[in-house]
């Protein structure tokens, strides 16, 4: 059915096909006094490699001709696509050489053009190319054909490693070699000694690396946040620089996924720069309404990014692959303004004194706030409504990425020297409060035991007196138990006494008594004698005899108890065991 649309649309449109040739419009080189010339999509023509290793000798061969199509800024391109060829005509309208400079931002690029003698020459250029092997401007990635007076040239261009079509600025200017000449030697130098660009990126990441410990460090030693947030900001600031000078080279270019994750990363360094910031500034106190803008415009940023990521991903056009990252860019030249922005009203703070912590970040600021915003703005009208930018801005454009780095190692050295003069800080003020502890401690140890003396002493003198008072009460005790001791004795005694002389009375009183009845039994004796009545003295005798030996009997108990009395209160060496009751 598309068959059959497509021939019908061919036959009521012709003039659509006749529309887009295959053979480009030839742009003429009028001027050379300029930094750029700036071509439309018109003068362009492309061809998607799927195959990604087509030589040259087919496509310049005139039969291929009719693959190539003009840009459309609305197409949707393939993403799985990596090699794209271009194909561009021009001409050198003036009465002298010139050279044009053609830039590239992709990990390989090869260049094809018929030099005077018809020719083709072949230059190379990109970041995966070794520089040795490189053409032109090695590091700028710039390579400068020559055209002469009334020549023309026809260009192919051969890009690879880029997952997604795209149309960079570079692809509607050429670079006039002739204007920048001056510009573009010392650029080139000054990246080419000892390989500058690859020791500087290598020398930031180790700066980076030895910072965020330094900070790691300082942050387990005091437990403040901005130690914390600082780390996280340099841990994920170094991962993008690694992916943007090592990792995409490693990979062999730019694909989705790597899109992907370089946004998260480079959201992530935002958002923990944007919190360290507030922390460091203490925005949460001085400037409350403004700390809550800041935190809100945190979260939104790195939601705006992938928003705007899915939404390219989803619509993969030529017309918003061109204007994403415009509206990207300006998400984070509004982040860096308003950092700024945080600076200036901590300075105009009547609470803030003004200080090197704050002045010290006030220059970068500037560079990534205000300055490089305006050269943004510059270029967006440039590009957009093709009013020129101003020298000033053109000029900060062109040295764009050294100030970028001298910025960043600004940054990077001034915050963590900022950071350890906090630490030593600190570290001083703890000292001191362990000091003035410590002296506070002697002082109230000293008074404690002066306390202590006086109490000791006051102690001493009531334990002379309450001594003195118990020394008296135990010789009263002493005396009183004496006392009692006796009295107890004197009753022991009387208690003794009465129950031996009860205990003695009694066979006392039976001989006493018998003794009284044997006298008067003698006397009846005695008178019955003198009667001669013998009976009867018989039977008094026999009684007389009977109480005698009562008599005996209980004077002999009286006698033991006696004995037994003595027996318990003689004092006996001879240690001879007897038998007791």
């Amino acid at each position: 059915m598309k068959k059959y649309v497509k021939i019908i649309l061919a036959v009521l449109f012709p003039l659509y096909s006749l529309a887009q040739p295959s053979t480009p419009k030839t742009f003429l080189i009028t001027t050379d006094t300029v930094s750029e010339l700036e071509l439309n999509t018109t003068y362009w023509r492309v061809w998607d490699d799927s195959t990604t290793n087509t030589n040259f000798n087919v496509v310049s061969n005139p039969n291929f001709n009719n693959r190539f199509r003009q840009f459309d800024t609305t197409q949707k391109f393939d993403f799985s696509v990596k090699t794209f060829w271009y194909k561009l005509k021009l001409k050198n309208t003036l009465n002298k050489p010139i050279e044009i400079g053609l830039r590239t931002y992709q990990m390989h690029a090869d260049i094809y053009y018929s030099d005077s003698s018809h020719q083709w020459q072949h230059l190379k250029t990109g970041s995966a190319y070794n520089k040795s092997l490189r053409d032109g401007y090695k590091l700028l990635n710039i390579v400068t054909p020559t055209i002469l007076p009334e020549q023309e040239i026809e260009i192919y261009l051969r890009e690879n490693s880029f997952s997604r079509h795209s149309i960079p600025k570079n692809r509607y200017v050429l670079l006039m070699q002739n204007a920048l000449q001056k510009t573009f030697h010392i650029k080139d130098k000054l990246s080419d000694l000892s390989d500058f660009e690859n020791f500087i990126n290598a020398f930031l990441l180790g700066m980076i690396l030895i910072t965020c410990l330094f900070n790691l460090t300082f942050y387990s030693a005091i437990k403040e946040k901005e130690y914390l947030y600082f780390s996280l900001f340099l841990i994920f600031f170094g991962a993008n620089v690694f992916m943007g000078t090592y990792y995409f080279n490693l990979i062999g270019g730019v694909t989705k996924k790597s899109i992907f994750i370089n946004i998260v990363i480079l959201s992530t360094w935002f958002f923990f720069l944007m919190r360290f910031m507030q922390s460091f500034f203490k925005t949460k106190i001085y400037l409350p309404k403004w700390n809550k803008i800041l935190s809100v415009y945190n979260y939104i940023l790195p939601l705006a990014w992938l928003l705007l990521y899915v939404l390219s991903t989803i619509t993969m056009s030529q017309y918003w692959n061109d204007r994403l990252g415009d509206i990207i860019n300006s998400f984070l030249y509004l982040f860096m303004d308003l950092l700024f922005v945080t600076i200036l009203l901590i300075l105009l703070h009547k609470q803030v004194k003004v200080n090197l912590r704050i002045l010290a970040p006030f220059p970068l600021f500037i560079l990534f706030g205000p300055l490089y915003t305006a050269q943004f703005y510059f270029n967006l009208a440039e590009k957009y409504f093709k009013i020129k930018q101003p020298a000033f801005s053109q000029w900060l454009n062109d040295w764009n990425s050294l100030f970028t780095l001298i910025g960043i190692l600004w940054m990077i050295l001034v915050f963590s020297w900022l950071l350890f003069k906090r630490y030593q800080s600190i570290q001083e003020k703890l000292v001191q409060e362990i000091i003035d502890k410590e002296t506070m401690e002697k002082e109230k140890e000293a008074e404690k035991n002066l306390i202590i003396s006086e109490q000791n002493e006051n102690l001493e003198k009531q334990v002379a007196e309450r001594t003195k008072e118990l020394e008296n009460t135990i010789e009263n005790l002493k005396s009183t138990q004496t006392q009692l001791i006796q009295s107890e004795k004197m009753a022991s005694l009387g208690e003794l006494t009465a129950g031996i002389a009860h205990e003695i009375q009694n066979p006392l009183n039976f001989v006493n008594n018998f003794s009284e009845v044997n006298k008067e039994l003698i006397g009846e004796m005695k008178e019955e004698i003198e009667k001669g009545n013998y009976d009867a003295v018989k039977i008094l005798a026999k009684d007389i005899e009977g109480n005698e030996e009562k008599i005996n009997h209980h004077g002999k108990r009286a006698d033991a108890i006696v004995k037994g009395m003595l027996q318990h209160s003689r004092s006996s060496s001879s240690a001879v065991k007897e038998p007791t009751d």
